[in-house]
């Protein structure tokens, strides 16, 4: 961590423990690399500023910086021709898959697909799943990852504040 991160990683600290009401919802990390100087801790909510997508380098997890609680969320970069190392499915978590840039081939129980910018992709917690780029480019994937279970109505959980305008 360089001198300027510890700095700050220090003065948030010391906010948080001053009056931790200013910081909302938010869950202080045990992790000192959750204070990055482009992130920005606010009331009931947490930025991270990646400055454009050409800065993702191998796989980021944001779950933990952004203080999440139900689910996590990672951005990859694949290389050109690069594949996972290995074919995965989990217990109870299901998966939406968001192509950023790039185009490949994502497997699940056997099938193959093309996928490319724009492609979004839902796996249930048990089919077993890859994702391969197959281009001569990178690949950007953003993978959301949440406990499988129904939503019975999404706005019998809404708040519905009107807009004055």
């Amino acid at each position: 961590m360089t001198n300027s991160n510890l700095l700050v990683t220090k003065a948030i600290k010391s906010a948080f423990l001053r009056n931790p009401k200013n910081f909302g919802n938010f869950a202080l990390a045990k992790s000192t690399s959750f204070y990055l100087k482009q992130q920005y801790i606010m009331k009931n909510y947490a930025i991270k500023n990646l400055n454009g997508w050409q800065n993702v380098e191998g796989k980021i997890f944001l779950g933990q910086e952004l203080g999440m609680t139900g689910a996590e969320v990672s951005l990859q970069c694949l290389a050109a021709g690069e594949d996972a190392p290995f074919l995965h499915s989990h217990k109870t978590h299901e998966e939406i898959y968001v192509i950023i840039s790039g185009k490949g081939e994502y497997e699940v129980d056997g099938e193959k697909m093309a996928v490319s910018e724009g492609s979004v992709i839902r796996v249930a917690p048990a089919g077993v799943r890859a994702l391969r780029n197959t281009s001569d480019n990178e690949m950007v994937m953003m993978c959301i990852q949440y406990e499988a279970k129904p939503i019975t109505s999404f706005m019998d959980d809404a708040n519905i504040i009107p807009l004055n305008k």
